[in-house]
């Protein structure tokens, strides 16, 4: 049944506004017996202009129309016969109306997808499922689907909405339909069975082609389906292109080949193929050949893969017998040739067709665990070092090995380090980390050869070689330093410090590694460095320990001619206490910068070069500071934050001075300022480093300048000193509840509260001493809410005044604060709901908008603050209640296709939310609605709004032409076009690609034009290699690629069209009889030649016009001569074959003729049983011409 979506409300009106039933139409079958309206779930509501409503079904008087369909009679409603009747009902002054449709002859309840076999999908695939009626005698049927229950036995393999079924896991399941009809006794469920698998990707085959002898019988390949869950073997339904090539034995699981050729293997798999090709040739005398060539060789206990072996270009390595001749030195096994003894020649013989051939193996030793020492190799230019190796060989005795082993040597850098074949080593020149490789079959091993300058050994502090070698070293105690080794000669200095021996006299001051001193505690030790035989002494000592800072840690310099600022002085604070003040010229200072580009050290002075940033290093005793410097634009102006500042006494404002620069930014200069006061009594400061200004409680109350210079910029600025207030409080402009002016003073909170209505603002007015204050004092109070999501404070320049908005959010509170010249009010502020009653939707609201084939967005208005609950069922459907729709359910507790809520955070503006789970194209549906308010007890609306709504229709491609004809030219080209129309979609800005005609000729392509947004034109290009009439393409159509279709959720077909192909044209000849009077008689020979037309002709049909036109006789054949119109039959032809790929055809006809006549003669490529409906190849005519009579006329056919 369909219902229809009536809101249920309370029955506490007296006047009605209208009389409705529930449902607009109920559908029932002809064997429903008597029964009452309310026992069918017919109900009669009464809406009462209250708009509340009333179940009155019991109270009102029923009738009926067409009472030979149905009838209501003693409170009973009688079903008669099939049709359509109205049920009328009538409730004080007020009547409705309700079709009901009685259905009869009901046969069977059927379903689709088909119920008697298992229906396979791939995963991520939908199929739509239908449920309908059929009717005894009747060739119709009823579509019931939405009337019906659809469920799935197990949702994580399909999920089923209203028939849609969609596979989204693999495996089984059963998908049942429920259907109930009122009076219906036939069979109501039915069960669908669904296999999922996964989504194929791709097959593949275990062979991708196949080269084999004529008569050879072999396996079919193995095929496997490639999904996101691996790779699997599967059962493939094998195809073959050309069977008089191949022979496919499905019992055996076999196929042979028959004949010399290529064919091709074609292995299909839910929708996917895969194609193997398969070259058949005769056998040969060609020699084996092997892939690897051989010899080949292997270790012993290590294995290489059996060859190919080749005859010719074919590969016959599946079809050969081989014999191990040395199984004492090789053993084969799983297509693996494994070494067992040394033996240089071991021979595996290969037989294939009378013809052998060997296929040799060099059997070597076998060996692991090489080593090579020494490693690495430490060593000075010009000097040599012998390499020792030894590995396992395959008795597990270690040995020596050399190049009588196959022991091989190479050098990374021989320019360096040369290598010879026996590993000697040699240092040509300096050079470190060289690397000599030492192979061994398939073993290798590394030494790293470090060759040093030969002449001398230096010790630096820097990673940089200076020249100058350090004996001694100083740094305190738990401070870290890098000393770095050098070898050096005359023209080299090569860092050696990871490949030296660091050792030192006593670890209890320090410890040293690679080069990396950590001081321990005071005190003096030495530290020697060896390399080779080179050695260097360093003579350490570590002070007490100290930190060291500089005076500031970061300068500003204003152009680039400043040249003029100091740099720092340091402070030295040693671990017992002491500090040192040190001058930035001190002895032992020493001053760098990072880039000089920028700013310079020049003496005890920093020189501004360039704009940009970069840093000072300071270093005292191994210790380091870092100074941050900044180079910006020159200075055009300067100003202060405030140029006007009134201070209470005792009280204090920030005070900010900052440059305008030449490149127009601004940049902060407070502390690099000069202050000149007037009065200068000392009452009115600035503190650069705070940057505050703050008024002595004893400064006099007039007026302070303050002149602030900055180089050559000056700004006053004028301090005003006034008293400070004795008593401070705020009052409470309207729009509040009442009292509306309320004087707070003090802490106000907890014991009053200000509400405040949705969306309204209250100004707040700032008193002191018994009167409001100025505008400007206003500006200088502070007003913050603790909740400013929902109620905001702040200072309205065009009213002067503080004010509190309330934003949102009923019974939201707020601790609103208000402080001036220290002085605090705080109260409470409460948004205060303005009614008791739920929200109401603003007119035309709910509604839909961007609407899709697959989703729609719910868009919602509300008077006040508060949530709209939403539920979307099936078009028709029964109402929910109110409280079914905020729970997110359809009729009577049933699941919804979708819910869900939306947050009204602002009335009367739209609030929406986007649906997009369950729907499909081109689809009606109902949405319902209702709302409640953010009350601490919400108010929710007792009658849910329905909204409609109806998905778009998916794209649709349509082609112009239904037949598409070949050229005149007769050559199989075709240039007319195809137009392409596209619905419900917008075609991509690029349609060269993504287009495809299905069924296109071979020889035949295609290019795409983009015309508009929703047409296109395709130009076919090339020529038909096959393009007689027999060739036409009856189902040709076309293609888009979802990509290229915006809206499309699958690529796109069009409907078919034809591609119509001409065989080739024929001309009109004459031939004529040998008598020109009217009824005279004669001999026509007519002569057809060449034509490779004629090459399939079976039959000639020879057609007179009328009765006056006798043909008496045909030669070379049996022929019926019918003196009406019926054509005349010739069943066999004397056609020639010229050898050439042209044939002839000789027709002689003796005729009577009377008048002028005409007769036509039709050659046909199949044997002709009735001329009539017959379909003939191509035809000319034969006209005879009294006039133009001549004996024996031959014409040829172009």
């Amino acid at each position: 049944m369909v219902f229809l979506s009536v809101p249920v409300g309370p029955a506490d009106a007296s006047e009605i506004k209208s009389l409705s039933f529930n449902v607009k139409e109920l559908v029932v079958s002809d064997t429903l017996a008597a029964t009452t309206p309310e026992e069918m779930g017919i109900i009669l509501q009464a809406t009462y202009t209250d708009g509340s409503v009333e179940d009155v079904t019991a109270e009102c008087q029923f009738t009926t129309t067409k009472t030979d369909v149905i009838e209501y009679s003693s409170g009973l409603l009688n079903i008669k016969k099939a049709g359509k009747g109205v049920l009328e009902a009538s409730y004080g002054e007020k009547k409705a109306k309700i079709n009901i449709n009685v259905l009869g002859n009901i046969a069977t309840f059927e379903v689709s997808p088909d119920v008697t076999i298992t229906n396979t999908l791939q995963a991520g695939s939908s199929l739509k499922g239908k449920a309908y009626l059929t009717f005894s005698g009747q060739n119709k049927t009823l579509d019931v689907s939405k009337y019906c229950a659809w469920t799935s036995d197990d949702e994580s393999v399909v999920t089923v909405k209203n028939g849609a079924i969609k596979a989204v896991g693999v495996g089984q399941t059963q998908v049942h339909v429920d259907f109930s009809l009122p009076g219906y006794a036939g069979e109501t469920q039915k069960t669908i069975d669904i296999a999922v698998i996964a989504k194929i990707k791709k097959l593949t085959s275990e062979e991708k082609e196949y080269n084999v002898i004529k008569g050879t019988k072999l396996k079919l390949p193995v095929i496997y389906a490639e999904t996101s869950e691996g790779t699997s073997e599967i059962d493939a339904e094998f195809k073959i292109s050309n069977k008089k090539i191949l022979e496919i034995n499905s019992e055996t699981n076999e196929f042979t080949a028959l004949a010399t050729g290529t064919a091709y293997l074609s292995a299909s798999y839910a929708g996917k193929t895969v194609r193997v090709t398969v070259r058949v040739t005769n056998a040969s005398a060609d020699p084996l050949t092997f892939k690897p060539v051989s010899p080949a060789s292997v270790s012993i206990g290590k294995s290489i893969s059996m060859p190919q072996v080749y005859q010719g270009k074919n590969n016959i390595t599946k079809f050969v017998a081989y014999e191990n001749k040395s199984p004492d030195s090789i053993n084969i096994e799983n297509n693996k040739i494994y070494g067992l003894a040394v033996d240089p020649a071991a021979t595996i013989q290969y037989s294939f067709n009378g013809i052998s051939s060997n296929y040799i193996v060099n059997v070597a030793e076998s060996y692991k665990d090489l080593k090579v020492s020494p490693s690495p190799v430490n060593m000075n230019a010009n000097e040599a070092v012998q390499l020792q190796c030894t590995a396992k060989n395959s008795a597990g005795e270690v040995i020596s090995v050399g190049s009588a082993n196959g022991l091989k040597f190479s050098s990374s850098d021989e320019d360096k380090v040369m290598v010879s074949a026996e590993g000697l080593i040699t240092a040509v020149s300096p050079g470190m980390g060289v690397k000599i490789t030492v192979s061994l079959g398939n073993l290798k091993s590394t030494v790293t050869v470090n060759a040093a300058p030969s002449s001398g050994m230096s010790l630096t502090t820097s990673s940089a070689y200076s020249g100058t070698s350090i004996g001694s070293y100083t740094l305190p105690a738990g401070d870290k330093a890098n000393i770095y080794a050098w070898a050096t000669d005359a023209a080299n200095a090569t860092n050696i410090t990871s490949y030296c021996s660091w050792v030192v006299g006593n670890s209890d001051i320090l410890t040293v590694s690679n080069g990396l001193i950590q001081a321990k505690k005071p005190g003096q030790t030495d530290i020697v460095v060896t390399y080779g035989q080179k050695t260097a002494r360093l003579v350490v000592t570590v002070t007490t320990s100290f930190t060291l800072a500089a005076e500031v840690n970061s300068i500003t310099l204003y152009g680039t001619d400043d040249d003029n600022t100091d740099l720092p002085g340091l402070t030295v604070t040693y671990a017992d206490g002491v500090v040192v003040q040190l001058a930035n010229n001190g002895e032992g200072i020493t001053w760098s910068s990072s880039n000089a580009n920028i700013a310079a050290i020049s003496g005890t002075k920093i020189d501004a070069r360039r704009i940009g940033s970069t840093k000072i290093n300071g270093e005292y005793k191994g210790k380091k500071v870092v100074i941050d410097v900044t180079v910006k634009s020159t200075v055009k102006s300067i100003y202060a934050s405030s140029n006007s500042i009134t201070l209470v006494q005792g009280g204090t404002s920030p005070f900010r001075i900052y440059a305008i620069l030449e490149d127009n930014t601004n940049s902060e200069v407070t502390g690099q300022c000069t202050f000149a006061y007037s009065p200068n009594d000392g009452k009115v400061v600035v503190d650069p480093a705070a940057g505050t200004v703050t008024a002595a409680d004893d400064s006099q109350k007039l007026n302070y300048t303050i002149t602030v210079t900055y180089k050559t910029q000056t700004v006053p600025v004028t301090v005003t000193v006034v008293d400070a207030v004795s008593s401070f409080y705020c009052d409470i402009d309207n729009k509040v509840e009442s009292p509306y002016s309320i004087p707070l003073t003090g802490d106000s909170e907890g014991m009053f509260t200000v509400r405040i209505y949705p969306g309204n603002t209250a100004a707040i007015t700032l008193c002191a001493d018994g009167s409001p204050l100025s505008a400007s004092a206003q500006a200088l109070a502070e007003v913050i809410s603790s909740y400013p999501s929902r109620i905001k404070a702040a200072y309205n320049t065009g009213t002067n005044k503080w004010e509190i908005t309330a934003l949102g959010g009923n019974d939201s509170t707020a601790s609103i604060y208000v402080r001036y010249q220290g002085k605090l009010v705080k109260f409470k502020a409460i948004i205060k709901s303005t009614s008791a009653s739920p929200p109401k939707f603003i007119t035309s609201y709910p509604g839909t908008s961007n609407i899709t084939q697959t989703s729609f967005d719910l868009v919602v208005q509300l008077n006040e603050l508060g949530k709209a609950y939403y539920v979307v069922v099936a078009n028709d459907a029964n109402a929910p209640s109110a409280a079914e729709v905020k729970n997110g359910k359809a009729y009577g507790g049933a699941a919804a296709i979708a819910s869900g809520s939306i947050d009204v955070d602002q009335a009367a503006t739209n609030k929406s939310a986007t649906i997009n789970m369950g729907l499909s194209a081109d689809t009606d549906y109902d949405i319902f609605v209702v709302a409640e308010d953010n009350d601490s007890t919400p108010n929710l609306q007792a009658v849910p709004v329905k909204a409609e709504v109806k998905t778009l229709p998916l794209p649709a491609l349509t082609v112009g032409s239904d037949t598409i004809s070949e050229d005149a030219a007769n050559d199989g080209s075709i240039t007319a076009t195809q137009v392409i129309t596209l619905a419900n979609g917008i075609f991509a800005s690029d349609m060269s690609t993504g287009v495809s005609v299905n069924n296109l000729p071979s020889g035949m392509g295609i290019s795409v034009t983009r015309d508009s947004d929703t047409q296109i034109t395709i130009v076919f290009t090339g020529k038909a290699n096959n393009h007689l009439n027999a060739n036409d393409v009856n189902n040709a159509s076309v293609t888009v690629l979802q990509a290229k279709i915006t809206g499309a959720v699958s690529d796109v077909t069009s409907n078919s069209f034809t591609l119509d192909f001409d065989d080739s044209p024929v001309s009109d000849f004459t031939a004529v009889t040998d008598d020109s009077s009217a009824g005279g008689s004669g001999q026509w020979t007519l002569t057809v030649t060449p034509h490779t037309a004629l090459a399939g002709a079976d039959a000639v049909v020879i057609t007179t016009s009328d009765a006056d036109f006798a043909l008496t006789s045909v030669a070379d054949g049996d022929v019926t001569v019918n003196t009406d119109d019926t054509p005349n039959l010739k069943t066999s032809a004397a056609v020639s074959d010229n050898g050439n790929g042209t044939h002839s055809l000789t027709i002689t006809v003796n005729v009577a003729v009377d008048a002028e006549e005409a007769i036509t003669v039709t050659i046909a490529d199949d044997e002709i049983t009735n001329p009539d409906a017959g379909t003939y190849a191509s035809a000319f005519g034969v006209k005879t011409n009294r006039d133009t009579i001549s004996k024996d006329a031959s014409v040829t056919i172009n």
